[in-house]
């Protein structure tokens, strides 16, 4: 996320700078912060999940799968934010106060960095938690396999991870499991300092 465009923004005038330009913009509270762009890793990390999501969902026929294209309204909390990806259940259900924006993810998903983890499970768990609708908050580390779940368990959530490329994440979801080889299909994953410490004293 980026710096704020401008403050104290009405949702019309947000609206109405989406659709001016190509620029993604989240709306937080009245202001807008432009959408930076990602690294190649984490497109492709993206890319993985959504189609793995989609896969899981044609089996079942229970929710429909959405790519970060598509805004999630937190109503209770003034925000619009693109996820990286979700699951909505059985169908979108759009905003009725902004375009381009849904009401119902079950699952959300975000690949995160070392400069966004903090927000991703700060902030952020708490604003997706505060939609009714969602169950399933998924956090893909973009620099190692490594995936975080938190489940709602009634008023309290429960974390769950999984380590290691061989690895499985069970979905509640869609009752199905996505493997983290096809979460990171294709990616190629930084040296690990210890790696890179050991060559130069070698």
């Amino acid at each position: 996320m980026g710096l704020p465009e401008e403050k104290y923004l009405t949702l019309a005038d947000y609206l109405t700078i989406e659709r001016a330009g190509d620029q993604r913009y989240e709306y937080h509270l009245g202001e807008i912060f432009a959408m930076a762009g990602g690294t190649v890793e984490h497109g492709v990390i993206c890319g993985n999940v959504y189609a793995a999501l989609r896969s899981a969902t044609q089996q079942t026929g229970a929710c429909q799968a959405f790519t970060s294209e598509i805004k999630v309204e937190i109503k209770s909390a003034k925000r619009y934010v693109y996820p990286d990806a979700g699951l909505a259940c059985p169908k979108l259900i759009k905003s009725a106060t902004l375009t381009g924006a849904i009401t119902n993810p079950r699952l959300i998903v975000e690949v995160i960095s070392a400069s966004s983890e903090g927000y991703d499970r700060g902030a952020k768990l708490r604003y997706y938690f505060s939609v009714p609708s969602l169950q399933e908050y998924v956090l893909v580390d973009q620099d190692q396999p490594f995936v975080t779940i938190f489940r709602r368990r009634g008023d309290l959530m429960k974390m769950d991870t999984y380590d290691g490329i061989d690895a499985a994440v069970p979905l509640e979801s869609v009752v199905a499991e996505i493997a983290l080889k096809d979460i990171y299909e294709n990616v190629e994953f930084p040296e690990k300092e210890v790696e890179r410490d050991e060559q130069v004293t070698g």
